[in-house]
């Protein structure tokens, strides 16, 4: 048999790993170092995926890395997808999420202590950019109610697993559920 064809047969169709952390650059860079080669050996992955959130720049990097991803890729939320990781969840083909998991969406934010006015006021063009593409991409996948962008406006949302799936955010509720005895990898190594 041709070695292609043999590599083909031993291909696992699916593996499973876990993602949980901060929206960073050094752990996007692992997760899509990890992703990128695991992704060459099978054809679906799994990722549990729980983060807090982090960088927007790290968020939409790895939500424009995910939709693209030639492998077929599903994250699961199981516990809490917040702030910028909501945005790199999105990016994902298949989204599927707990009932009782939590997901939180708000404007961009930075830390301005010791900050004097130059600097300040480079922090708010940042925000209004960062702003600016992150409501982008919640508006192309998500279908919230009037008063629900309004809150976001003003203050964090939150949604269940069930507002997440009924918003468009994630596509049904649903466990990750690796079957018995299969090797769950650690996405950020």
């Amino acid at each position: 048999m041709p070695e292609k064809d043999q590599i083909a047969e031993s291909k696992p169709a699916e593996l499973w790993a876990v993602f949980c952390g901060d929206i960073n650059a050094g752990n996007i860079a692992t997760f899509v170092k990890g992703v990128t080669q695991v992704g060459t050996q099978a054809s679906h992955l799994h990722i549990l995926f729980q983060s807090w959130g982090g960088f927007v720049g790290d968020a939409v990097f790895l939500y424009n890395s995910l939709r693209k991803f030639p492998a077929e890729i599903t994250l699961y939320n199981a516990g809490q997808v917040a702030s910028a990781a909501t945005v790199a969840y999105l990016g994902a083909p298949r989204r599927k999420t707990t009932a009782n998991a939590i997901f939180m969406i708000h404007k961009a934010a930075s830390s301005t202590n010791a900050a004097g006015v130059n600097r300040l006021k480079a922090v708010a063009a940042n925000l209004d950019m960062d702003d600016i593409r992150m409501e982008n991409i919640l508006r192309a996948h998500l279908r919230l109610p009037d008063e629900l962008w309004t809150q976001f406006l003003y203050h964090d949302v939150y949604l269940s697993g069930e507002d997440a799936v009924e918003y468009g955010l994630a596509d049904s509720i649903g466990e990750f559920s690796p079957p018995r005895g299969t090797k769950v990898l650690n996405a950020l190594g």
